[in-house]
């Protein structure tokens, strides 16, 4: 019988490595997305082993023994410490060095321990700064558990079961350190969380530490533990041994997520439907999964499929498939309700199509081996819960393929959309595209104890079937009869224009059908001389005479380069093919979000009909085969609408109440919390002064005055100077002009041209951000002349938030409601939330060169953030452990910049993650959590604070409808701002929910999904549910909720501005390795301005961002003469000097005066103001 099947073709998503940097965030420009994904580079051997990861760690005590790992006992009580090399003289120099281990004089510098977790169920007390008692599990082992869900007593059950192998593994240990770099001692390990199976299933595997039985041995019928069995581990992930790095992906893989807690009840009740429907499962135990290899490669996915169908239908193979039609993704994976009786391990077939357009006949060998089976017994017992271990995603997968059988014969198959013919009805895009519609089919598990299809509108824009003649004319937007005169000649900008249009297309020919790629365009076709195989010259236009008896209409024309070799043929005998894809420009993008934005309620029936067209394309096919059936009822959904968290404004001492309504709220006569005072501020006209005069700024600047003197902050109405430009190389010249006559300038407001207005606006923040270190305000041109005051609102709330005002926040008697399991208040403690997203540029822009952008709140109120973005690490093809030490640097700097504000650590951690696949939650659980409690680890011995970690997911199909009309809202009849759902539609066990926290506009709403990967804080279903909500009001730039926390929209906004600032005149990151190379230090030196340039304000300093206290960037050091040394040099609340050493962490105590924690020991001022020491 075929092996159990590891399931293939959907790889697990791989998340970004990441290096450095740091700006003010709040108020800053917005783009658009684009997400990517980017592998992370394997790492060599040799690399591996001079790996900051590998060296090693030993374990000071037999308690430890298993536990964490600690470094040497003469390591000062085992304080850790980042003792990194002296600075670098350059900044790519800088950027190189790394943490060092020196294994042979017995200190480490830089090792981390594995923390959170907790000794026997203690909770870190609110107010307590890390000192109190942990336990000394490793954190893999730490992981794999859900946190706060094993008891004391289990905890002390499964520590004396183990104390004999402990003391064993101390000797072990100890003698480890004196050899370089080796393993730590073995480790027991324990079953999994799902079930080991018995005969009717596959058998799992067990992972990590072993655990005593709490209760009765299990039958045969349920899950059994599997006996104990020790086994020798790396001390870190990546070892060098093959088998070490083995067991590491196996932990990886069965670590598991938190559970659900129990639902929510807070919140007005909601009849909805959502866009899924109940599908029944296979009627057979198991689906025979089978290989399949068709050679030559590289054919598309349509003619595979032909091949196999060929295969299935041809006499000679009616003995292979046996009568059984089986399902197939089109690339190698094939599933089938039988096995297929196969001679040997491995069949072959030898199969012909027939040629298109009367071509030659093509013949493919089909090779048919075994891959294993696939128990859709064990995906029953886990949607009933007979056990609660990993979802069978090979199940799932194979469920998918069968179900996607049908539609990808009959429609256009783009990833998992398709679409059919569109027979006329179709919208055109411009540029020769036309947007077609079909639908969006997946399927997932769901609390019904079956299976749920997920189907939704879609729409792409696809190349139109015409001459490429139309083609050329839609994209140069020129007259076609003055285009088609035999006088008139293609100069260069359009010739430009149009080669980047249709470079890469595919065209096919008339004369003979043939069909060709565009790689350019070449002379016309009466000039466009080439010898023939007689060496005689001709041109293009009299070869067609002659060879073809055609006599060419516009020879004047370009002809198209075809090929490999780039053949030139005239554009009247091309046509293009249609059904291509390409990316669309910004016009083509917006028109189709205009035309594709439809309300709720049409979304609604769109679907419902695609479904019926889906069971009419399906139902014979899965009933006959696979004995399933789909429901054409949408689900029907219970959700709650949480209530709008009250806010608190300025306004008077107290601070002035307000409650949204809908999903917004009025400003109007209202006042910020905390405004700024704008007294010297400059402004920069983009536009001739006769199409915007003098007046016009005028009038401008003195509606400001009054629309921020309106909501209680001062802003001169007279700017300190109003200047006008025209090209975009004039920017850093009249930028630096303004801050050299006026020293105390505070703000420059630009007034973007209408055309070109996205390289101004890259040039502007470039200088402004990472050369000058003074804030802009953007504005378009046409918002600029109307000066509506409703615009000036939105942009005062702009400048006051990038100025380091407040302009409202979640009122604290709310915010006293958030508490965890044991009702302590969430925010009576200090706790630091932060946020990060992941953009995907594309090949060859020089944003793939940076992390993902990291910030974090600075304040009790969540109201201020800073950020931190470096260069990835994959330009060094460094290892996964090392991006690790990446991750918590940033995470670390971070922390020490809230520290500067409070003066106090931080007891809990609150972390929104955007951008992660549910591919990637095991590669976050291993990575990110770990770099979060690695920071800590960094900062100082035993501080651990608790720790919650939520993926944020916008990038999904669910939708949610109101089912009675009075719950609808608006025009697009969306589902109200508030609405939760955490039932049925949801993961059967784990801890997630989808939150519609923001009043759809236009178009169908969409609920943002929300997955805890990590809880240490133990938060119920409604206070993390209310608390998530309430961060969706605090986004400073506008009077309305979002669709996802603040920090999390603050990370996506670094992580676009980053984005352009590398971008912005340094062309793209390829070529050459050398010029690779050349780009990567660009990065590193753009990310080091914009950490050195852009500082946060005091909070006394009321009209100036560059406060007099505030320290010196080392650009603007070097750029005024000042030298530059190798120590980093900041300046005290006296205004002086001082030295902090690289191996500082916590940098000030609360009294304002620096302090310094070395190599293990910690210099700690009293309240006196006399230092102490601690060890």
């Amino acid at each position: 019988m075929p092996k159990k099947s590891k399931g293939r073709g959907r790889g697990r998503g791989r998340g970004n490595p990441h290096h450095e940097k740091q700006q003010t965030l709040v108020g800053q420009q917005a783009t658009s997305r684009n997400n990517e994904h980017k592998q992370l580079p394997k790492p060599t051997q040799t690399q591996q082993e001079t790996s900051l990861s590998q060296q090693p760690y030993t374990c000071s005590s037999a308690a430890e023994a298993q536990g964490p790992l600690t470094p040497p006992n003469n390591t000062q009580g085992g304080s850790l410490t980042n003792a990194e090399p002296a600075q670098a003289d350059t900044l790519g120099q800088k950027f190189e060095t790394q943490l060092n281990l020196s294994p042979q004089s017995g200190k480490e510098q830089g090792a981390i321990p594995k923390t959170g977790a907790r000794l026997k169920g203690n909770s870190l007390a609110p107010g307590s700064q890390g000192n109190g008692q942990f336990s000394s599990k490793n954190l893999l082992a730490q992981m794999q558990r859900t946190p706060r869900s094993a008891s004391g007593s289990q905890n002390e059950a499964s520590s004396k079961s183990q104390q004999a192998h402990n003391n064993q593994s101390q000797a072990a240990a100890h003698q480890q350190t004196q050899a370089g770099p080796q393993q730590t001692p073995a480790r027991s390990q324990q079953t999994p969380a799902g079930p080991q199976q018995t005969q009717a299933g596959p058998q799992q595997t067990p992972a990590g530490p072993q655990q005593t039985q709490a209760g009765p041995q299990q039958t045969q019928e349920g899950p059994q533990q599997t006996p104990a069995r020790s086994q020798q581990t790396p001390a870190i992930i990546g070892s060098t041994t093959t088998a070490d790095e083995h067991l590491a992906r196996h932990r990886q893989e069965n670590m598991e997520l938190p559970k659900r807690p129990g639902y929510g009840r807070e919140g007005r009740k909601i009849k909805l439907r959502a866009n899924f429907f109940q599908v029944t499962l296979p009627n057979v135990d198991f689906l025979y999964h089978y290989d399949l290899e068709i050679s030559p490669e590289k054919a598309p996915v349509s003619v595979c499929r032909d091949v196999v169908d060929a295969a299935i239908k041809h006499g000679e193979f009616k003995g292979v498939f046996n009568g059984c039609k089986p399902a197939f993704d089109g690339r190698r994976n094939l599933y089938c309700r039988e096995p297929l009786p196969l001679k040997s391990e491995e069949a072959s077939l030898k199969v012909t199509l027939p040629g298109t357009d009367g071509g030659k006949e093509r013949k493919f060998t089909l090779k048919i081996k075994e891959a294993g089976l696939v128990s859709i017994k064990e995906l029953d017992q886990f949607l009933n819960g007979e056990f609660r271990g990993k979802v069978p995603q090979d199940a799932i997968q194979g469920m998918d393929i069968v179900l996607r059988q049908m539609p990808s014969m009959k429609f256009t198959a783009v990833g998992r959309c398709f679409f059919p013919p569109p027979n006329g009805h179709c919208h055109d895009l411009g540029g020769g595209c036309e947007l077609w519609t079909g639908f969006y089919q997946s399927v997932r598990p769901s609390q019904w104890k079956t299976m749920l299809l997920n189907i939704d509108v879609s729409s792409k824009g696809f190349q139109k079937s015409m001459p490429v003649i139309d083609f050329m004319l839609e994209i140069l937007r020129q007259d076609r009869n003055r285009v088609l005169d035999t006088r008139w000649v293609m100069d260069e900008r359009d010739k430009k224009k149009l080669t980047t249009e249709i470079k890469g297309l595919r065209v096919e020919t008339t004369h003979i059908k043939r069909k060709f790629t565009v790689m350019g365009l070449s002379h016309p076709a009466f000039n466009n001389r080439f010898r023939l195989e007689d060496n005689t010259e001709t041109t293009v236009e009299a070869y067609f005479r002659n060879k073809y008896n055609t006599s060419l209409r516009y020879p004047h024309l370009p002809c198209l380069l075809v090929g490999q070799k780039k053949n030139s043929v005239p554009m009247e005998v091309c046509n293009m093919i249609p059904t291509q894809r390409k990316r669309l420009t910004d016009e083509q993008t917006a028109a189709m979000i205009r035309k594709t934005a439809k309300p709720a309620n049409e979304r609604q029936r769109d679907i419902n009909q695609w479904v019926d067209e889906l069971a009419t394309a399906s139902d014979q096919y899965l009933k006959n085969e696979y004995g399933m059936r789909i429901n054409k009822q949408m689900v029907a959904i219970e959700g709650r609408v949480l209530p709008a968290p009250e806010l608190t404004l300025g306004g008077n001492p107290q601070g002035s109440a307000l409650t949204p309504s809908d999903g917004a709220w009025d400003m109007r006569g209202k006042s910020f919390f905390e405004a700024r005072t704008v007294e010297v501020w400059a402004l920069v006209c983009f536009s001739h002064p006769k199409w915007c005069p003098k007046e016009k700024l005028e009038g401008f600047a003195r509606q400001m005055g009054n629309v921020c003197r309106s909501e209680g902050m001062r802003m001169n109405p007279v700017p300190c100077r109003a200047e006008y430009a025209s090209r975009v190389q004039e920017v850093e010249g009249i930028f630096g002009k303004l801050l050299h006559d006026f020293n105390s300038l505070q703000l420059i407001v630009v007034a973007l041209p209408d055309r070109g207005n996205k390289d101004v606006y890259n040039e502007v923040k470039r200088v402004g951000d990472t050369v000058l270190g003074i804030p802009t305000q953007c504005v378009q041109m046409k918002q600029f002349t109307m000066a509506k005051p409703q615009v000036c609102s939105n942009i005062a709330m702009k400048i006051n938030g990038k100025l380091g005002g407040t302009n409202h926040v979640i009122a604290d008697s709310l915010k006293a409601t958030i508490t965890d399991d044991k009702g302590n208040g969430i925010f009576n403690s200090l706790v630091i939330i932060f946020g990060a997203d992941v953009t995907h540029p594309a090949p060859g822009d020089m944003a793939s060169l940076l992390s993902p952008p990291y910030v974090a709140s600075l304040n009790r109120n969540a109201s201020r953030y800073c950020a931190r973005v470096r260069p990835q690490t994959h330009m060094k093809c460094k290892q996964a452990q090392e991006i690790i030490v990446d991750l918590a640097d940033m995470v670390k700097e971070l922390m020490i910049e809230f520290y500067k504000e409070n003066k106090r650590k931080p007891v809990r951690i609150i972390f929104y993650r955007d951008g992660v696949s549910e591919g990637q939650f095991q590669q976050v659980l291993l990575e990110e959590v770990r770099a979060v409690q690695q920071a800590c680890a960094m900062l100082e011995k035993d501080y651990q604070p608790l720790i919650t970690f939520v993926a944020v997911q916008k990038r999904h199909h669910a939708r949610l409808f109101a089912e009675e009309g009075r719950d609808a809202r608006g025009k697009s009849r969306n589902v109200p701002a508030g609405t939760t759902v955490d039932t049925v539609i949801c993961h059967p066990f784990e801890f997630d929910f989808y939150l519609c926290s923001h009043a759809g506009i236009q178009g169908t709403s969409r609920p943002t999904h929300y997955h805890v990967l990590y809880d240490d804080n133990g938060f119920s279903a409604d206070k993390l549910q209310a608390l998530t909500y309430q961060l969706c009001h605090t986004f400073a730039r506008c009077t309305r909720s979002v669709s996802m926390p603040a920090p999390a929209y603050y990370a996506h906004l670094a992580a676009f501005r980053a984005r352009g600032l590398v971008n912005a005149g340094r062309g793209a990151a390829n070529g050459s390795e050398e010029s690779q190379m050349k780009t990567y230090y660009e990065t590193i030196k753009v990310c080091k301005r914009m950490e050195a340039s852009i500082t946060l304000p005091k909070r006394n300093s009321r009209s100036t961002v560059r406060g007099e206290n505030e320290p010196l960037s080392e650009l603007v050091k070097a750029a005024k003469g000042i030298p530059v040394k190798s120590v980093e040099w900041q300046r005290s609340s006296s205004g002086k000097d001082r030295r902090v050493a690289k191996i500082v962490e916590w940098q000030r105590a609360s009294s304002g005066k620096g302090r310094r924690v070395a190599k293990g020991v910690e210099w700690q001022r009293a309240s006196s103001g006399k230092g102490r020491r601690v060890a």
